[in-house]
């Protein structure tokens, strides 16, 4: 007699489900392909958003909110999924017609804050029912530590877009970019070639950085210590 096939290390034992919008059960997730599809964003949006570029950023962020609607499981219910059309549709309309850096840029911003926020609350979600810890485990917080960077730069940016111009300076007078100095932010790096002369701003940076750090030494590290193991084995321990 046969023995059952045994799960792939960090899956939970459900059956995934068929089908493009289908939970595919804990532990089954993607989540390394959505993180993957962050960083190519990071790097597209690095050139100059006209023509290809902006159109490349667009599709990378629409695809970003499929994947996280279908690996969360969220995408099952008829209603939400016309909700991530609208979303996306609006989401990429708003993009493409308002210059972020226009007071009226800030909404902009600001709605594109709320969906990282989105994004990320979702996935944490998910990874918290993960019975074992595994690889996607893993990924999934990752993606959620990374979805908070950028929640902070459109943060950033939605404060240059209604303040002015002098909300983040760059030393050698060069582009300010909110991403980038989010992230160096997030990550506790503090290059120092971009500032702010803004209180507000400044308090707003302080807790980026006591976030990025504790989550890091606990969240991840805490997953990364469980991983190939149960949590009921973790916390009988």
């Amino acid at each position: 007699m046969d023995s059952p096939p045994t799960s792939p290390i960090g899956a939970d034992s459900a059956v995934p489900e068929r089908g493009w919008f289908a939970d595919r059960g804990l532990g089954h997730e993607r989540f390394g392909i959505i993180l993957l599809l962050i960083l190519s964003g990071f790097l597209v949006s690095g050139f100059d958003q006209e023509g290809v570029a902006r159109i490349a950023t667009a599709g990378l962020n629409a695809l970003i909110l499929v994947m996280v609607f279908r690996e969360t499981g969220i995408a099952r219910s008829s209603s939400r999924v016309v909700t991530l059309v609208f979303v996306g549709v609006l989401s990429l309309l708003l993009v493409s017609l308002v210059d972020h850096r226009e007071a009226s840029g800030g909404v902009v911003w600001t709605f594109q804050a709320a969906i990282a926020i989105a994004i990320a609350v979702a996935i944490t979600a998910r990874i918290l029912r993960h019975r074992r810890v595994g690889l996607q485990t893993v990924f999934g917080a990752v993606c959620v530590y990374v979805m908070v960077g950028m929640a902070f730069a459109f943060v950033y940016g939605g404060l240059q877009a209604i303040m002015g111009p002098q909300v983040l300076q760059v030393n050698d007078g060069g582009d300010v970019d909110p991403l980038y100095y989010s992230i160096v932010t997030l990550t506790t790096l503090g290059f120092g070639d971009i500032t702010s002369p803004e209180v507000l701003v400044r308090r707003i940076t302080m807790i980026e950085a006591m976030f990025g750090q504790l989550f890091l030494a606990t969240m991840v590290a805490r997953l990364v210590s469980m991983f190939g193991r149960e949590r009921e084995e973790v916390d009988a321990a």
